[in-house]
């Protein structure tokens, strides 16, 4: 049972009103980063809190090229074949191997850029590729990051048609868990972090942890219940009756939660030692030369 999620699409993570819940959650959530991008200022900034953890593909899939060539040529010869090509999506070419972009380029799936040029051969860094098989790609590459044992997370995303893009059992399943997840949490953290300040969720995180948890392993088992039903009706039922399992563990997260939006968590923010080096810092000179003065013997 995995403790972090890792998100994809986007290289940068969504700031959106549910994104706090979700850090809330999860241990850490993972961002597939290059390391040759620069993330937006927003993420730069939940990276910096320990919010978020940059994850560069190429560091994970140079290790294991063949095999993951041969997994992705695999689902890409199973995905079935359509009369016109869907819009092109653009992909970093540092979230592959250039022997993946040179097998799409083969099989026309890496179309021409708006400029009419390859993206993958120019300066910029892009490619554009066919809707379909970059969708499929950038699920296949998240599935594949997040099944390693040294990241061992679960893949999530806000665009639920990449999950689809895979086809087949896994992609079933994925989606099965998703949803469940989605379902459950929907009725039980509803955005309970509101828009706290990163610093400020990642401190409440941390005086926290043991609590959210013994939350998020309940959460879980109750995922992996709902989503071993096939029955999409019958699914729909154990999600709804999961909220009431769920009520007094998620009452008693938000009650703190508000205790420490009110307040009661500024203080033990401020005696963290991170914090409190920090507010050391900027203090005047004549502030800490009187403090010096007063702990001198004599």
């Amino acid at each position: 049972m995995a403790d972090s999620a890792l998100y994809y699409p986007y290289i940068d993570v969504p700031e959106t009103g549910a994104l706090n819940a979700v850090l809330l959650y999860w241990d850490q959530l993972g961002a597939i980063v290059p390391r040759v991008v620069s993330p937006s200022s927003f993420t730069r900034e939940l990276v910096a809190e320990g919010l978020v953890s940059p994850i560069a593909p190429r560091d994970y899939v140079s290790l294991y090229d063949g095999d993951f060539l041969e997994g992705f040529v695999d689902v890409l010869d199973r995905l079935p074949v359509q009369s016109a090509p869907l819009a092109p999506i653009f992909v970093h070419v540092d979230k592959g191997p250039s022997q993946l972009w040179a097998i799409l380029d083969e099989r026309g799936l890496v179309t021409r850029s708006p400029t009419d040029r390859r993206a993958w051969r120019g300066g910029s860094g892009w490619l554009c590729v066919e809707g379909r098989a970059g969708a499929l790609y950038l699920a296949y590459l998240a599935s594949w990051l997040s099944m390693l044992p040294e990241i061992a997370m679960e893949p999530i995303t806000d665009q639920r048609q990449l999950f689809e893009a895979m086809g087949g059992a896994a992609a079933a399943s994925l989606l099965r868990v998703d949803a469940a997840r989605a379902g459950i949490l929907e009725g039980v953290l509803p955005s309970s972090a509101g828009h706290l300040p990163a610093r400020e969720l990642a401190s409440f995180k941390e005086q926290h942890a043991n609590l959210l948890l013994l939350f998020r392993r309940k959460v879980e088992e109750l995922v992996i219940d709902c989503a071993r039903e096939h029955d999409d009706t019958l699914r729909r039922r154990l999600v709804d009756a999961s909220g009431d399992d769920l009520k007094d563990a998620a009452d008693e997260v938000r009650r703190r939660l508000s205790v420490f939006r009110s307040g009661g968590g500024l203080l033990r923010t401020v005696r963290s030692a991170r914090c409190f080096r920090e507010l050391v810092a900027q203090w005047p000179a004549w502030l800490l030369t009187n403090l010096r003065s007063r702990r001198a013997p004599g």
